[in-house]
């Protein structure tokens, strides 16, 4: 099994230290742990509100083609 690379590492512990208590039974993370964890991890990727607008912007693109196509064979 290969080992996680260093930098996500440091981020998870780093994360643990912000957010972690250890108790008797283990480590208690606060609410805000994974969602902040899953924010860093994240960062810098496309999301899907990233993905859908680029759909929506690549839609309206072709619609507008379409209907200027569209103007110019009616005009000929």
């Amino acid at each position: 099994m290969s080992r996680m690379p260093a930098a996500d590492e440091k981020m998870i512990r780093d994360a643990l230290k912000e957010h972690g208590t250890v108790t008797p039974t283990g480590i208690q993370v606060s609410g805000n742990f994974f969602g902040d964890l899953n924010a860093k991890l994240n960062e810098g990727q496309r999301t899907l509100s990233d993905l859908i607008g680029d759909m929506a912007a690549h839609a309206k693109q072709e619609r507008e083609r379409k209907e200027a196509e569209a103007k110019t064979n009616d005009g000929s």
